[in-house]
């Protein structure tokens, strides 16, 4: 059990020492960010709002039926 472990921290340390991880890494984060605030509308669907939106309440004049 321990030795995939060994192996598998081996080849996980040396892909992010070489330059091809970085730029893995940049473009990864590039994308995402693309797609979350540009291609998704996040500011447009108003979710970087801080309020939560609520149901409004029901009034006791109000039936449920």
């Amino acid at each position: 059990m321990a030795g995939w472990m060994a192996i598998f921290k081996r080849e996980l340390f040396s892909y992010f020492a070489t330059p091809v991880a970085l730029v893995f890494m940049v473009v990864f984060l590039v994308l995402s960010g693309a797609f979350t605030f540009y291609l998704g509308d996040f500011f447009l669907r108003d979710q970087a709002a801080r309020a939560v939106p609520r149901a409004p309440k029901a009034s006791a004049t109000t039936s449920l039926s």
